[in-house]
């Protein structure tokens, strides 16, 4: 599905490109040439370009919950990717498919060396209905809620469930590197945030401070053109730090491939994902990149 594949790259672009000019014109307009239309009320008007990031994101996906709430109406079931029609045949030592992920999901935190919740139901759909939107499951993983884990209904049958074994231990290594994350966005951010705030105190004196008088001669407000310039500089990082948290995220997420590579081995790996390649052709570009991580990796 292009919308779900490109979903988060789309709201990005589509964010900073209506947020860009809807910061440049609150500032430059309300703020530089007509600073008494908000004299004492400019505080809520710092929130327009926030807005203006998040709104297209959520008009999107909104668009595209209605397009999927109406095809699961119309077939009665939740939709599914496009696959080949024969499942490709699989050899497991487990009574039923099912039975064989259970199994496999409590051995690994043993194996992990952490506890985790073992669920009790194995659930094969590629969208799950939360409130008024859905939440997609992944081909190439599956997702933990409550005593359900969900894999997408595609995957059903694909692959065996000691095959799965890296999958779902990569999905279950991620929210342990929560620390890892913290620290690679703090090493990337704070030296960006130091150097803003550092420009506060050298950027606006570089400029003129005007005061603008009501027509009764009280002074009402102050501009600088400096100010203007730091502010949008300002939501120029935020917008940056967004992108640069996806980014590192996506990076976190190849690490836990890696760790449990180290776990199952490499080559182990590498054939689940093939087989997950095979299953789902509109999932190529990113288990492409994750075979990638994996190829480049210490074995």
């Amino acid at each position: 599905m292009v919308w779900e594949r490109s979903k988060t790259k789309t709201m990005l672009l589509l964010g900073v490109a209506t947020a860009i000019p809807v910061t440049v014109a609150v500032f430059w307009f309300f703020l530089a040439f007509a600073p008494w239309i908000f004299s004492g009320r400019r505080n809520p008007i710092l929130f327009l370009p926030i807005l203006a990031f998040f709104i297209p994101a959520y008009l999107f996906v909104r668009l595209g919950t209605r397009k999927y709430r109406r095809e699961w109406e119309a077939r009665g079931s939740l939709p599914i990717r496009a696959t080949s029609p024969i499942p490709l045949p699989i050899e497991s030592s487990y009574e039923n498919e099912d039975q064989g992920i259970l199994a496999v999901v409590s051995a690994l935190p043993d194996k992990l060396r952490f506890i985790s919740n073992n669920p009790r139901k194995v659930a094969w759909q590629t969208m799950i209905q939360q409130g008024r939107g859905f939440l997609t499951v992944p081909s190439d993983g599956c997702l933990f809620l409550g005593d359900t884990v969900y894999f997408a209904e595609n995957m059903k049958g694909r692959l065996s469930p000691d095959e799965w074994k890296p999958i779902i231990a990569s999905v279950l290594i991620f929210p342990t590197l929560k620390r890892e994350l913290a620290t690679r966005l703090l090493l990337i951010l704070l030296p960006i945030l130091a150097a803003y705030i550092t420009a506060w105190f050298f950027i606006p004196p570089l400029f003129p401070t005007i005061t603008h008088y009501s027509p009764q001669g009280q002074p009402v407000s102050f501009s600088n053109d400096g100010w203007i310039v730091m502010i949008i500089v300002g939501f120029a990082i935020m917008f940056l730090s967004i992108a640069i948290g996806i980014i590192n995220v996506g990076k976190v997420r190849l690490l836990a491939d890696t760790k449990a590579a180290e776990i199952f081995g490499t080559e182990v790996f590498i054939n689940s994902l093939n087989k997950l390649r095979e299953a789902s052709p509109s999932d190529t570009l990113g288990i492409e990149k994750r075979l990638r991580n994996l190829s480049i990796s210490p074995r």
